[in-house]
C-alpha cells in the first residue's frame, strides 16, 4: 500500500520560492512515495480501572480527614462580592459593615475551595456548610482613607468636589476544619 504525497514540486526536493521562505517536502524517496502508516493493534481496555483509581484516591483523602493527618488547610471564601484565599491566623480586611461588634466570631458559609498540600476539595459551586467550617473572629470595624470625587459639567460654572470614606471591616481566621468525609 503506498500513498502518493502532493507537493508543490515535481521532484520532491526542497526549493526556495519567490518570497525567500522554504518550501520543504516530506519524502521518503525521490519518487515522492510516502509508505502507509504503522499497523495499530487493539488493546483491551478495562472499563473499571477508572472507577478503582477514583475510589483509591477518595479513601486515601477520607482516611486523612477522619484521622486529622491533613496538612495546614487553606480555603477560598466568597464575602461581599469578593474572593479571599485564607489559611489560619490570616487578618482579611473586606468593605463591608456587617452588624456585628468587636470580637465577634462568625462563621464564614459560603466557601468556594478547601484545600492542603495533597489535596484539594472544589464545590461546584459551594462546598457544603456541613462538610466545611470556617471561623472568622471581628478585630475592628473603621473607615478608609478619605478619597475625592470630582464633578466638571463643560460649559457651566459648575465645580462640585465630593468626599467619601467607605467603611472597612478587618477580620482574623481563627481557623479552618474539615468536619465529615467526602462521598463518593
Amino acid at each position: 500500500m503506498f500513498r502518493r504525497v502532493l507537493s508543490s514540486t515535481a521532484t520532491g526536493l526542497n526549493v526556495i520560492g519567490r518570497n525567500g521562505f522554504r518550501n520543504r517536502v516530506p519524502i521518503t524517496s525521490k519518487a515522492g512515495v510516502a509508505t502507509a502508516g504503522p499497523v495499530h493493534r487493539g488493546e483491551i481496555v478495562d472499563e473499571m480501572r477508572d472507577y478503582r483509581i477514583v475510589d483509591d484516591v477518595i479513601g486515601a483523602i477520607n482516611r486523612q480527614i477522619t484521622e486529622d493527618t491533613y496538612s495546614r488547610l487553606f480555603a477560598v471564601v466568597f464575602i461581599n462580592g469578593k474572593q479571599f484565599k485564607v489559611t489560619a491566623e490570616d487578618m482579611i480586611a473586606i468593605q463591608a459593615h456587617l452588624p456585628v461588634e468587636i470580637g465577634e466570631t462568625i462563621s464564614l458559609e459560603k466557601i468556594l475551595l478547601v484545600g492542603g498540600t495533597d489535596f484539594s476539595i472544589i464545590g461546584r459551586p459551594l462546598i457544603d456548610k456541613t462538610m466545611v467550617r470556617v471561623l472568622a473572629t471581628v478585630v475592628e470595624k473603621t473607615l478608609n482613607y478619605e478619597y475625592r470625587r470630582f464633578l466638571h459639567i463643560q460649559r457651566t460654572r459648575l465645580h462640585r468636589s465630593y468626599f467619601f470614606r467607605d467603611k472597612y471591616m478587618v477580620l482574623r481566621i481563627n481557623g479552618i476544619q474539615l468536619l465529615k468525609t467526602i462521598d463518593p
